[in-house]
């Protein structure tokens, strides 16, 4: 009861998967969101961008800091499944956008799709957006998959495709939750989360 959300579907009628962003809202004071397509016309409810099979967003919602007085945007998205190409696109969107949009500190989660050295995720690297994975001093294990097939068994070496980017803050932690219910993990995604705090580095 004291969280809010924004988002909506990915399809032109609002239906669909959705990249929903949730927030404290007697923490954080809700300034202003928007769902963009990831595509060449990102406004344009069910548009399709590049090879993708399937429309794919971006939920961006910007927050004000009841406590501090500061903001963050946040982006929540899934790239294709299916297309270099479009995750290739997704990255440079996000990255033009946030350069457009200047703010304080600024967080991407994500199911990517890719691994951290595929192209998408470097082009999200060089725009100045650091893996939370990466930048810790301590995780809850020295590496962890996020990607299992539903299969206990087997999954420590599975790929990592979902990712939490920050940049402007600083991470002190970051794990996956790995809850199991008649044998199965509860999704093929294992939940990424990290603690972040605002960055000492500030210009």
């Amino acid at each position: 009861p004291w969280m809010a959300h924004v988002g909506r579907g990915r399809d032109a009628d609002g239906g669909g998967e959705a990249c929903p962003i949730f927030y404290h809202f007697g923490k954080w004071e809700l300034l202003h969101h928007e769902t963009l397509w990831l595509a060449s016309d990102w406004r344009r409810p069910g548009a399709v961008g590049w090879t993708a099979d399937l429309p794919r967003t971006v939920t961006v919602a910007w927050f004000h800091h009841v406590a501090t007085g500061r903001r963050v945007r946040v982006y929540n998205t899934h790239w294709s499944h299916v297309s270099a190409d479009a995750r290739e696109g997704s990255a440079r969107l996000i990255a033009a956008l946030d350069a457009v949009h200047g703010v304080e500190a600024t967080a991407v989660l994500g199911d990517f799709n890719e691994e951290a050295d595929a192209l998408g995720r470097t082009l999200l690297a060089e725009s100045g957006f650091v893996d939370t994975y990466d930048a810790v001093r301590a995780r809850c294990r020295k590496s962890f998959p996020s990607y299992t097939t539903w299969n206990p068994e087997g999954s420590s070496g599975g790929p990592k495709i979902d990712a939490i980017y920050v940049k402007g803050l600083d991470t002190k932690w970051t794990c996956v939750d790995e809850i199991i219910k008649k044998d199965v993990f509860i999704s093929d995604h294992l939940p990424v989360h990290a603690v972040v705090s605002w960055s000492q580095k500030r210009e």
